[in-house]
């Protein structure tokens, strides 16, 4: 996988001074990364480095994506934003908030659980979407909707369709924890969520970086 830096070329904490100063270039913001960012980050940096060894050594497999958890105003959102406009391989993922997901079905209805997801059959029309990676953002706000009487999980269906597509990747952020998700989209998701993602966690005390 391509970036613009590879983890072995420099010591660790260089890339933290690369973040911030891509975060200011092509974000305008000034990106705060303390010691408990640490850990999160290195996984992050050797995931998406796609460092057999070091993700290897860390429990992380290359071949799921990543489910970022952590309390509001952790940096979750931003950070994964970073890696979004950094990555150039075929790795490469769009983050797309779940809000705005839930607020284009208000719209256009099932036919965006095809657009997120893959090539399936709207009232036997066949809708052709072509798949991507993507980072859904604040995954376990969204709560289900009622849609002509039915009440539809719309990211759950998404992330339901996914699975079954093994050449994408698809990640997450969430200020939920494992349980918190098992109970929200039930065992058979939670299950499912387990072998696509990697979990990796900022801590539940860290700063809000908001504030």
């Amino acid at each position: 996988m391509k970036t613009d830096f590879n983890i072995n070329e420099k010591p660790f904490l260089q890339y933290i001074q690369i973040l911030k100063e891509f975060a200011l270039k092509k974000l305008g913001i000034e990106f705060s990364i303390t010691e408990q960012d640490i850990e999160p980050i290195k996984s992050l940096l050797a995931y998406f480095c796609q460092d057999q060894s070091l993700t290897q050594e860390m429990g992380l497999n290359l071949k799921k994506g990543i489910a970022l958890m952590g309390p509001v105003g952790c940096g979750k959102t931003t950070i994964m934003k970073l890696f979004s406009l950094l990555i150039t391989s075929d790795e490469k993922f769009t983050l797309k908030p779940t809000h705005e997901i839930i607020n284009e079905f208000h719209e256009a209805g099932r036919v965006i659980i095809q657009k997120y997801s893959k090539d399936l059959r709207v009232n036997g029309q066949r809708a052709y979407f072509p798949s991507k990676n993507y980072c859904f953002d604040d995954v376990g706000i969204e709560g289900k909707l009622v849609y002509y009487g039915e009440k539809i999980d719309v990211i759950g269906e998404i992330l339901t369709a996914r699975y079954d597509i093994k050449f994408i990747k698809t990640h997450i952020t969430t200020n939920l924890n494992t349980e918190d998700l098992k109970e929200l989209y039930g065992s058979r998701l939670a299950s499912r969520m387990r072998e696509m993602f990697n979990v990796i966690n900022f801590q539940e005390n860290i700063k809000d970086k908001r504030k």
